[in-house]
């Protein structure tokens, strides 16, 4: 099944389950471990599958329930590059 991937902004609450871990972890403290700053948070993209499922965010790991196995056929890989002020 092909799911629609969306892109929005980071929402006080969210939670996804970070690669290799067993649960749920805060994106707050997700950032707040790499000490990024509320304006960095905010500009973040967020994907995410249609059901909001947190799917992958920059700098952190993909959500687990989304790894490559030996059954996958496809992969999608998504990175996030900084633009730079002219």
């Amino acid at each position: 099944d092909v799911e629609e991937f969306y892109i929005r902004s980071w929402q006080p609450g969210d939670r996804y389950v970070p690669l290799g871990c067993p649960g749920s972890k805060k994106l707050k403290v997700c950032f707040r471990e790499l000490k990024l700053s509320i304006l960095e948070r905010s500009s973040l993209p967020i994907v995410t599958i249609s059901n909001s499922t947190i799917v992958w965010v920059p700098y952190l790991p993909p959500a687990d329930n989304f790894k490559l196995d030996t059954h996958s056929k496809t992969a999608l890989r998504l990175t996030y590059e900084l633009s730079k002020a002219i």
